[in-house]
């Protein structure tokens, strides 16, 4: 006598001979046994029509797109993520080097391989001439309702959802259920007020710091900024504000942290409120391919042409006068007033591989190591958020040339 009884977890996909009683798909494909079965309800997904998904998927993806992404902040976590192995990075590899990374997955994969091999002994009879089971659905009552108008889809309630139980209750009452494990309530709870503290903390340090101050112009090194372009070299500083100041007068006023603009950016900037001096940065690899002649730090002249970062595409650039301190390559002015106002050229991007670092220095006299302190920040910074190991020099009077080499450090 045959056994018919089905095996725990036998799911039947495919009806060649047409006799299983479970619904079908239609076409060529009715062969094909539907799990789990769609029902009669139109607001079923399994039984929308293929214009009712597609507008489903668009939906989401622009969502997604206009919202989800637009709202996240997820470059923080990247390389956390990474040293976790979850192989994120191997996108990067196959756009940068192509099939070695499939060599690599497959060197791995064939040391880490071993040939398996088992046997089993199965009865000819048995498998060539059993029966095949039929599974039994039982008949049943199905109430079917119409479809909604499209008004009713507009509805911002819907009166049969009102009727569906209430499970409010229950979810709210859900975690009060760790209540009854003290060891883990207290260690979920200790661990995430910490991560929140931290959070707390990082955002409002600065802040707190600079509560004490009512205006950019009274903190200690913005006036010493002031007071040593203004004398030193010609630059009114109600005119031309620094960026470090631009940053103090923002969080002063605001009384919030800084809308973040991409990575490389937040980051010097960060290293700027810190120390309280101006730091800017450079696309290196736009640099080098604009032209050959090196980046300098000077005074303008004429015929020095600057295209400010806010300009219209396609804006002539304009003349600057001489006498002007800015950073420079050839005739095109990248900041003008040491670090009043940035060009449009070399700007730090998503894209930006190789970046040069500037961060210009005034202490006061007797004062020492403020130089070296900005210096292993940002090292350190690059290291701990980037992965890159970066070259600091410290340039001065004795030292004013830097020739920059570039050892594949990309970030």
């Amino acid at each position: 006598m045959s056994d018919d009884r089905f095996v725990p977890g036998t799911v039947h996909l495919v009806d060649l001979d047409g006799v299983l009683s479970a619904k079908h798909a239609t076409g060529v494909q009715k062969d094909i046994v539907l799990v789990p079965a769609p029902s009669e309800d139109p607001d079923d997904p399994l039984a929308w029509s293929p214009r009712r998904k597609l507008l489903s998927t668009i939906c989401v993806s622009v969502y997604t797109f206009a919202i989800g992404i637009a709202s996240a902040a997820i470059y923080s976590v990247l390389d956390p993520i990474e040293k976790k192995e979850t192989n994120y990075h191997r996108v990067a590899f196959v756009e940068h080097q192509k099939c070695s990374i499939d060599l690599v997955d497959t060197d791995s994969n064939i040391a880490n391989g071993s040939v398996v091999t088992s046997t089993r002994n199965l009865d000819k009879q048995d498998v060539l001439t059993r029966p095949f089971p039929t599974p039994k659905i039982a008949q049943s009552n199905t109430t079917r309702r119409g479809g909604k108008s499209f008004l009713k889809k507009l509805r911002p309630l819907d009166s049969q959802i009102l009727q569906y139980p209430n499970r409010m209750k229950a979810m709210v009452l859900r975690p009060l259920i760790f209540l009854t494990f003290p060891v883990i309530a207290y260690s979920g709870f200790s661990y995430g007020s910490n991560i929140v503290w931290f959070n707390v903390l990082n955002a409002s340090s600065t802040l707190s710091a600079l509560a004490a101050y009512p205006n950019a112009q009274s903190h200690p090194r913005i006036a010493l900024y002031r007071n040593t372009l203004k004398e030193k070299c010609n630059v009114p500083s109600k005119k031309f504000p620094q960026s470090n100041e631009s940053l103090y007068r923002r969080l002063i006023k605001e009384q919030r942290p800084l809308r973040p603009l991409n990575p490389v950016v937040d980051f010097y900037n960060s290293v700027s409120i810190k120390h309280g001096v101006t730091a800017g940065a450079f696309d290196l690899g736009e640099l080098q391919t604009r032209s050959t002649a090196p980046l300098e730090l000077r005074l303008s002249a004429a015929g020095d042409l600057f295209t400010a970062l806010d300009a219209e595409a396609g804006a002539k650039p304009i003349d600057v006068a001489a006498g002007e301190l800015v950073y420079a390559q050839e005739s095109t002015v990248l900041t003008r007033q040491l670090a009043w106002r940035q060009a449009a050229q070399c700007l730090v991007s998503h894209e930006t591989q190789n970046v040069i670092f500037m961060s210009e220095i005034f202490e006061n006299e007797g004062e020492s190591g403020l130089a070296q302190a900005v210096a292993d920040d940002l090292k350190k910074g690059l290291r701990d958020f980037f992965g890159v190991v970066a070259q600091a020099t410290i340039l001065g009077h004795q030292e004013g040339i830097l020739d920059v080499k570039v050892h594949n450090a990309f970030f």
